[in-house]
């Protein structure tokens, strides 16, 4: 457990089959493995729980903020919301590898026979086909990530984000102020995944100053923030934005 400190960032570099590190696909669903290590959607941030007096370590993207868990047929890892305080297929147990080195063996919390697989072509028994993990820290960032520009839908200035034509999926977005105590949510249909133009909605929506508010998405009721600094990913699932000013207390954006 001392590779996964809770709230630290990570990346997870495989050991075998020629290295990679496991990244959120941008479906927001599928997880895979990539060479580039720079990438945003191949950190991930630790939550950890209890549960019956054990410990379990939870992996949630940075850039989605969706949780590392296992498939239904538990072949291999997806991205999923976490909604329930008794939803296991996000629980993981880290095992430090046997040879002493600074790897792990990253083993389901509930199905013992069964490690963190990415290619969904692992085995149950042969130890030669598990995976070892490094564990890569990822300090902070001095300044907060720079928003991606607007993606570009029509030669001419769209007359607002919600009215767009031919901008990719429709989605349902949900919403509250992160101010504490009770806060009603609203909702309402955005079109296309720009965060530049998700932050301009809710900012004229809360009337408050664009440069003055933070977005985070909550992937699930017992899902912590995570600051939404990357584009939505590309499908058509509700997503659920708590809205910070700067002035309320809450993640930081520094990864």
């Amino acid at each position: 457990m001392e590779f996964f400190p809770d709230r630290a960032h990570v990346r997870l570099r495989s050991c075998v089959r020629g290295g990679g590190y496991i990244d959120a696909e941008q479906d927001g669903l599928r997880v895979s493995m990539v060479r580039q290590r720079g990438l945003l959607t191949t950190v991930w941030k630790v939550h950890r729980v209890v549960r019956d007096g054990d410990d379990y370590v939870l992996l949630y993207g940075a850039a989605f903020g969706r949780y590392l868990a296992s498939s239904p047929g538990r072949r291999r890892v997806v991205q999923c919301n976490y909604n329930s305080e008794d939803q296991d297929n996000v629980l993981w147990v880290p095992i430090r590898a046997e040879d002493g080195r600074d790897e792990v063996l990253i083993r389901h919390g509930t199905h013992r026979t069964r490690y963190l697989d990415v290619t969904g072509d692992g085995d149950d028994v042969d130890e030669s086909t598990r995976w070892n993990w490094e564990v890569l820290p990822v300090g902070p960032r001095p300044e907060p990530p720079l928003f991606p520009p607007p993606r570009a839908v029509s030669s001419s200035p769209p007359p607002s984000p919600w009215k767009l034509e031919s901008c990719g999926p429709w989605r349902r977005i949900v919403f509250r102020r992160g101010n504490g105590g009770y806060q009603r949510l609203r909702a309402f249909s955005f079109c296309g995944g720009s965060v530049f133009f998700l932050r301009n909605v809710l900012a004229c929506l809360l009337d408050e100053d664009v440069d003055s508010i933070t977005l985070c998405v909550k992937a699930g009721s017992q899902a912590r923030l995570t600051p939404l600094v990357s584009d939505l990913p590309y499908n058509c699932l509700p997503v659920h934005i708590v809205v910070l000013n700067h002035r309320t207390a809450g993640e930081s954006l520094a990864l």
